[in-house]
């Protein structure tokens, strides 16, 4: 029974930890994954908004990361298995309401989107993964380093080609997109 966990609320469903251990991935594909974990050096600072398994995978190799999450309990998660890491760092931002109606609510990410500056910091990398991320990469051009890399997440989604008015698509790997500022 060493190799099987217990689901708690669902009685006799018993699956096996290998089977479990792929929730506990970063959520990029292997070969995304693998392409991101290439291009990041052990001396890289970087910047990550919308905290997850790759927060944890990159604090575990000791890199210097900053990550923003707007979700408390995904934040309460990845804070707790983050902690020991010393140059890991999760910050909570969340979103704010700007108005609430009878049934809808109007939702603000400037503080998150914005959060990065009040680090007073320079990254060589930048992840994102989040919220509203093309305020995040327009909001983080003057905090990169001479030498950066950023990343977008589910590049697919041609609403994020937006930000190619700033940057240049250096490579993509399935929905992952590395760029770089135009003007570097």
């Amino acid at each position: 029974m060493n190799n099987f966990i217990v689901l708690g609320k669902i009685k006799n469903f018993i699956l096996p930890k290998w089977v479990l251990s792929f929730f506990n991935k970063p959520h990029l594909k292997i070969h995304e994954w693998e392409y991101l974990k290439s291009r990041i050096e052990r001396d890289h600072s970087i910047l990550e908004y919308g905290s997850g398994h790759s927060t944890i995978h990159l604090s575990k190799k000791n890199h210097q990361i900053h990550s923003i999450e707007h979700n408390l309990s995904w934040f309460v998660k990845i804070n707790n298995n983050i902690k020991k890491f010393n140059k890991a760092k999760v910050h909570y931002v969340p979103a704010k309401v700007v108005e609430e109606g009878l049934i809808t609510k109007r939702i603000s990410f400037d503080s998150y989107i914005e959060f990065p500056k009040t680090l007073n910091k320079k990254f060589n990398i930048v992840i994102i993964d989040g919220r509203e991320r093309v305020k995040c990469a327009k909001a983080i051009i003057n905090l990169l380093h001479e030498d950066h890399k950023v990343f977008i997440h589910d590049w697919n989604r041609k609403k994020y080609h937006e930000v190619l008015s700033d940057y240049r698509l250096v490579r993509s790997i399935g929905n992952l997109a590395e760029l770089t500022l135009k003007f570097t």
